[in-house]
């Protein structure tokens, strides 16, 4: 539970906190679904060296921790790449991830999200929990 101050204000530490975890939980989670493999070399990596790049930007709150959102790759050369040639990574994205996900991805992307604090910790919840948490599934499901 997070604190509030006298203001009634969110501490804006215990924010970044929980969306530090957060984002914990979807990196294990992209690199657990990818068996601990680097998308575009295809070699195992520990933790340390196995990074999950963001196919639309991180900041993008819509889609910051949806699983479908996130590609295993290896810091060096891979996510360097991908960080350093943003339009071949998005074609190369687009064929790993299939034209209609990644199309998702960049719809769900462009919306605008305003987490509360509630929304958060239900997130978290359910990613401790292991349950799939994907608005990006749920547009593909309706459109099928």
């Amino acid at each position: 539970m997070l604190v509030k101050r006298k203001t009634g204000k969110i501490d804006k530490k215990a924010k970044t906190n929980l969306m530090d975890r957060l984002d914990q939980h979807w990196r294990d989670q992209v690199r657990e679904r990818d068996n601990w493999k680097c998308r575009k070399c295809g070699r195992k990596k520990n933790q340390w060296t196995l990074e999950a790049h963001h196919v639309a930007a991180r900041g993008l709150m819509s889609t910051r921790w949806e699983a479908i959102n996130g590609l295993s790759m290896c810091k060096l050369p891979c996510h360097d790449w991908a960080t350093n040639n943003p339009d071949e990574a998005r074609i190369w994205a687009c064929e790993v991830l299939g034209e209609d996900p990644y199309n998702a991805v960049v719809t769900l992307a462009r919306g605008v999200a305003r987490y509360t604090i509630e929304d958060l910790e239900e997130l978290l919840k359910a990613f401790k929990a292991g349950e799939p948490v994907s608005k990006v599934a749920e547009m593909l499901e309706a459109a099928a």
